[in-house]
């Protein structure tokens, strides 16, 4: 009888113990699979423009041909390379536009049929306090001076400005009303914003634990001393991407450029102010500012963190409508990526690594910061 007991419990404990394993392995496969949920998430917020962003509008126009909204999507195939494409799927109709109203910004592309060579500039200008900083100080008044240059630029353009720039911008662009459209937007606008508590974390953290292995110049740095600067330059991408799913012009190419684009220079822009850049098909055309001879192979992850190393410039960067959705979504898993791992940095450091990681997606040029109008005329 002894040995019968001892024979059942030995049975009982094993079948406890193999479903308590058969359970923690469940789990365990529920949390590896945890991260692709939270980019898929994440990949919906940042897919749309928040609705309440507001549209300004000049005067009033015919309502658009807006049927469709178009739908990235992007898989790897042999490892690295990236294959993208799209679908569209039916939208309502948007009310008519008045003159100065505001209204829902909606999300849409048109049919590819309509879709013309022209190019559309697209750039931002938040307010994120720079103004009072004690290093890199940078009131925004000295914004609005350097973006009225840019504004001079006699190109379709969508901007997403902060509404203390907004009657600056309307009037910069009067005579070129046909061709801007403008959008009310705030930092607390861009997706990104439900990630600042995080972004705050990592950079308070590191500047009590400041590493010996880091450069102590890079301490003060917008990007290691301010999480609002890492939001608002890792928003780039999301403006840009919008601006394409909207494409208000009918565009085929869209440029990302800085709202201080030249600091102001006069001749750093075009003469005329008038450019029709072309663009090779397929590629995100961007500037790297080292030498030709110094390969992006050259900077991994800990040579750029925290280091006083600027590799290329996120001043610029173009691409067709296709070819800009995969960018987007590049960009934001590596921001995500970063994050996850308890960092955060500026555009520049999330373009060396997607660079190096989808090499045939970008036509590298070398070049200097602000040679945008130089280097693609």
């Amino acid at each position: 009888m002894a040995k019968v007991t001892l024979v059942g419990l030995v049975i009982f404990l094993t079948v406890c113990i193999s479903i308590y394993l058969i359970t923690l392995i469940h789990l365990t496969s529920e949390d590896r699979s945890s991260y692709d949920d939270y980019l898929d998430n994440l990949r919906g917020q940042f897919s749309h423009p928040r609705s309440h962003m507001r549209r300004i509008s000049y005067e009033r126009q015919a309502p658009l041909e807006r049927k469709t909204r178009l739908r990235f999507m992007s898989k790897l195939v042999d490892g690295r390379s990236l294959s993208t494409t799209a679908a569209y799927e039916p939208i309502a109709a948007e009310p008519e536009r008045l003159h100065i109203s505001v209204s829902t910004v909606p999300s849409f592309t048109v049919p590819v049929s309509q879709v013309d060579e022209s190019v559309t500039v697209v750039s931002a200008l938040l307010d994120i306090g720079r103004g009072k900083w004690w290093y890199y100080r940078r009131p925004f008044e000295i914004y609005l001076d350097y973006l009225e240059q840019m504004l001079r630029l006699d190109v379709n353009m969508v901007l997403f400005v902060d509404k203390k720039a907004v009657d600056f911008a309307l009037k910069c662009r009067t005579h070129l009303s046909s061709k801007t459209v403008l959008y009310e937007t705030s930092l607390a606008d861009v997706p990104l914003w439900n990630y600042r508590q995080q972004m705050i974390k990592v950079v308070e953290l590191e500047q009590k634990n400041f590493r010996a292995e880091w450069d102590e110049a890079m301490r003060h740095h917008p990007e290691a001393s301010s999480a609002d600067y890492d939001l608002a330059v890792n928003s780039k991408s999301y403006f840009l991407y919008n601006a394409s799913v909207q494409n208000p012009f009918h565009s085929s190419h869209f440029v990302w450029l800085d709202a201080g684009y030249g600091h102001g220079t006069r001749e750093v822009f075009p003469k005329n102010f008038r450019w029709s850049p072309t663009f090779p098909p397929g590629k995100i055309s961007l500037i790297k500012l080292t030498p030709t001879t110094d390969l992006l192979d050259n900077y991994p992850l800990e040579k750029l963190y925290r280091q006083d190393q600027s590799v290329v410039s996120g001043g610029f960067v173009a691409g067709d409508r296709t070819t800009v959705g995969t960018f987007h979504s590049l960009f934001e898993q590596q921001v995500f990526a970063l994050l996850r791992d308890g960092k955060v940095d500026d555009d520049q450091t999330i373009l060396v690594l997607i660079i190096r990681a989808y090499p045939q997606l970008f036509n590298v040029v070398h070049g200097d910061w602000f040679d945008a109008f130089r280097l693609f005329p």
